[in-house]
């Protein structure tokens, strides 16, 4: 029976006969009702997905799997890399990328495969867009079926930002272990919860290792503390988690080769909100070439304050040797005049005197003062040599470069060696 069934297949008429005799006409209907359901459903879920697809913040690529060709990519691509849905269908992967290894077609076709292969990858990519501006991006590969074909989701997320903040955190981080090694300033903190501590790079280079020789415990620090500075120690960090007051502490440290080091050291205790102490922090110096450097100044003000004492002396005897020596050499050269005229003298008296023997001399019997006198001459001149050597030696003394610096003297024993 010959039909007239249109193509859309919703209603028909169709003849009928008898014997070849048209008796009337049949109208055929098809209910079609579930199928545009279907139909009407698959648009709507075609729609939510394009929604969803051009809306999301991420790049998104769709790649045949074998040949590793763009089929389509979403809106969000555009905008990321400045190319229109057609063009970005023209390109490859390289025109996207840096397109220097470990950026380059070759390394991307790598990814795919192993994606392709069933493993899902994720990984950073050095990326490239239509200006020619290179940008971070993190790159999602996983196999997917859209509408019934095999094909590789690729997912692109920019993370420049991200990236430049990690870097700056890098850099950040490298300064101040610059800064912290070159004033020897390292950085801890003690995690109560944990029972570890943290220590920063100098912080070992303090205590006499490498950096990250190992990963310190609870009470690390301390355990490097000379043993007469523990309690101590433990003192001021038992106040500090008590909220009494920060630490300000200066002690020793033995490093593992037996050296001893000065360390200074503040911090303060970590509360949690409940106020339950839950660390503990704080900034470690090394200063043992400080406290040196301090006794070396202490020691050269000693000498220039002992120098300048010595140049007030220096004048002070410039002056003494002046006024002793001008009277003393006069007693010098008198006593040795006087010996001689004495010595002459009592060849004259002995001579002349006759019988008279008992007659007095300066109140004594001339024959007393006549043995006596010569030691008396002899005694002054003896003096005055002695005051001589004692001006001398007082002159020498004081003199510039005269004894080593820092030589520790008596200047009474000086001039009773003198005398």
């Amino acid at each position: 029976m010959p039909t007239n069934k249109p193509k859309a297949g919703l209603a028909w008429w169709a003849p009928l006969e008898i014997d070849g005799q048209r008796i009337g006409t049949v109208l055929m209907v098809r209910n079609i009702t579930e199928r545009k359901r279907a139909e009407q459903a698959l648009r709507r879920s075609e729609e939510r997905f394009r929604t969803i697809f051009d809306t999301v913040n991420d790049a998104i690529f769709i790649h045949d799997p074998t040949s590793g060709a763009i089929l389509d990519v979403n809106r969000t691509m555009g905008e990321m890399y400045g190319y229109t849905r057609e063009e970005a269908r023209q390109i490859d992967v390289e025109t996207l990328s840096m397109g220097e290894p470990p950026y380059a077609q070759q390394d991307a076709l790598q990814w795919i495969n192993k994606a392709v292969a069933g493993q899902p990858q994720l990984f950073e990519w050095r990326a490239k867009d239509k200006s020619g501006r290179l940008f971070w991006v993190e790159v999602n590969m996983r196999q997917a079926v859209i509408d019934d074909q095999n094909r590789l989701l690729v997912t692109v997320r920019d993370i420049t930002a991200r990236k430049q903040a990690e870097e700056a955190l890098r850099a950040s981080a490298a300064q101040l272990a610059w800064t912290q090694q070159l004033a020897r300033l390292g950085s801890w903190e003690s995690d109560l919860i944990a029972r570890r501590e943290y220590w920063s790079d100098e912080t070992y280079r303090i205590l006499g290792y490498e950096p990250r020789a190992f990963e310190p415990l609870r009470d690390s620090l301390l355990s490097h503390a000379h043993p007469d500075d523990r309690q101590r120690i433990s003192g001021a960090f038992a106040r500090a988690l008590k909220r009494e007051a920060p630490y300000d502490l200066t002690f020793r440290i033995v490093r593992p080769s037996g050296e001893e080091r000065i360390l200074q050291s503040q911090g303060e205790g970590i509360f949690d909100d409940n106020g339950q102490a839950v660390a503990i922090k704080g900034a470690v110096q090394d200063i043992t070439e400080r406290r040196r450097i301090e006794r070396q100044l202490r020691e050269q003000e000693r000498q220039l304050i002992q120098a300048d004492k010595l140049a007030a002396l220096g004048t002070l005897v410039s002056g003494v040797a002046h006024e002793i020596n001008n009277p003393n050499n006069l007693i010098l050269l008198n006593t040795e005049l006087l010996a001689k005229a004495w010595a002459d003298l009592v060849i004259i008296v002995d001579h002349c005197q006759g019988e008279t023997k008992d007659w007095l001399l300066a109140g004594l019997p001339y024959a007393e003062m006549r043995e006596t006198l010569p030691t008396l001459i002899q005694d002054i001149h003896q003096g005055a040599l002695r005051i001589q050597k004692i001006v001398t030696d007082l002159k020498d003394f004081v003199r510039p470069n005269a004894i080593t610096p820092g030589t520790e003297f008596s200047l009474n024993e000086t001039i009773r060696h003198a005398l």
